[in-house]
């Protein structure tokens, strides 16, 4: 297990050994991609025992912190990822809080203003509906 999962996984409450999935143990993973100042996919659906890997797809560091900042992955690097276990209990909805590497300039003579507020992610343990 990384030191990041780790860590993560103790700011949570986790045990190491509750954390770590045995060999047996298949652990779902679903991703979340973070694309600008999204989330991609927006709502994931879950079960306690899965995991949200949380990719950094933007050019800058972010951080992924729950609504109530009762965890948070921790800077993520251009490129990295972050593994977070879902528990029962624990905050659902996560945000990509505003920082000023939002503000990006694609001009000197015209930067574009982002508005200060934070993106918005949910897990829920409730079922896909049929589509």
């Amino acid at each position: 297990m990384s030191k990041k999962v780790l860590m993560i996984a103790l700011a949570l409450g986790l045990s190491p050994q509750i954390a770590a999935a045995d060999e047996g143990d298949a652990v779902v993973e679903h991703e979340v991609n973070i694309v600008g100042n999204d989330f991609m996919p927006p709502l994931v659906y879950s079960e306690p025992g899965d995991a949200l890997r949380f990719v950094n797809d933007d050019a800058v560091s972010r951080t992924v912190s729950a609504s109530d900042n009762t965890w948070s992955t921790g800077p993520i690097g251009p490129g990295d990822t972050v593994i977070l276990p879902i528990t029962e209990g624990m905050t659902m909805s996560y945000i990509l809080p505003y920082s000023e590497d939002d503000a990006v300039i694609f001009d000197e003579n015209a930067p574009i203003q982002m508005e200060e507020v934070d993106i918005d992610g949910l897990v829920t343990f409730e079922e896909i509906p049929n589509e």
